[in-house]
């Protein structure tokens, strides 16, 4: 008999390959999800809160995977106690993150988004001058609070990496 794996979130269509490969794949909707955990073996999805009480008539149920970073909507001690697996993945979004403090970092200071509406305005008749240039980013020293993956992607992507 082949396993069923509940996905609750659209999945990247590789992963849902995959996983249609290696057992049945039923697509749910999330407000249909504790009906269709009755079933399962297996579930994978995110940003929906799995409650013990949506696991009390889920007894083949043996694995949960959340295609997050975090995992505080599951209850890990209840899935502990039941002998559920949950899986994250916790280096999904590290590289982008990094990637998105930079393009902050850029738009913050040459004033991107200000300037951008400004001209969709109408307002960009003449050179801007150099009150609107916003400020240089090269020299100056970028603070890091934390060398964890963000932390440590981000200095990769600095001078001192």
């Amino acid at each position: 008999m082949r396993k069923k794996i509940v996905a609750y979130k659209a999945l990247p269509a590789d992963v849902e390959a995959y996983l249609s490969e290696h057992a049945e794949l039923i697509q749910t909707d999330p407000k249909d999800l504790a009906q269709a955990l009755k079933e399962a073996d297996g579930a994978i999805g995110a940003s929906i809160k799995i409650t013990p009480e949506m696991l009390t008539n889920a007894p083949r149920l043996k694995a949960l995977s959340t295609i997050s970073v975090g995992y505080d909507q599951f209850d890990v001690e209840d899935l502990t106690r039941r002998g559920i697996i949950l899986t994250h993945t916790p280096d999904v979004l590290t590289e982008s993150t990094a990637d998105t403090v930079f393009a902050l970092i850029l738009s913050s200071a040459r004033r991107v988004v200000e300037l951008a509406e400004w001209v969709k305005e109408g307002n960009w008749k003449s050179s801007i001058g150099e009150a609107c240039f916003g400020v240089d980013v090269q020299g100056k020293t970028l603070g890091i609070v934390g060398l964890g993956r963000i932390g440590g992607a981000v200095a990769r992507r600095s001078d001192f990496a």
